[in-house]
């Protein structure tokens, strides 16, 4: 396997119009989305749907509205749901997404 793989989460009501402001939606390299209710299993199910468990790197890229405390659940759920891999955790800053993840 080959290939850097990559994800963004963003808010739901920017990315699709959905209700709740807690709940977050992937978008996948390959164009395909996904709905979660919050920042880490939104990052978890990316990451799996991308088939990081096949991977040696995770890097997690925060964004700008995304809080320490929250960057920092996102990364330990990282950690929990892919043992084998090096997760790493980086400041983004990018406006546009609440996280970008890739694998590699």
């Amino acid at each position: 396997m080959s290939g850097v793989r990559c994800a963004r989460i963003r808010s739901a009501d920017r990315a699709a119009g959905v209700a709740g402001p807690r709940d977050v939606s992937g978008i996948l390299d390959d164009g395909g989305r996904l709905e979660c209710g919050d920042l880490a299993t939104a990052s978890v199910c990316a990451l799996r749907q991308l088939g990081a468990s096949e991977r040696e790197i995770i890097t997690l890229y925060h964004g700008r509205d995304v809080s320490a405390q929250d960057q920092n659940a996102v990364a330990e759920a990282l950690r929990g749901a892919f043992p084998a891999q090096r997760v790493e955790a980086v400041v983004g800053g990018q406006t546009r997404d609440l996280i970008c993840l890739s694998c590699e």
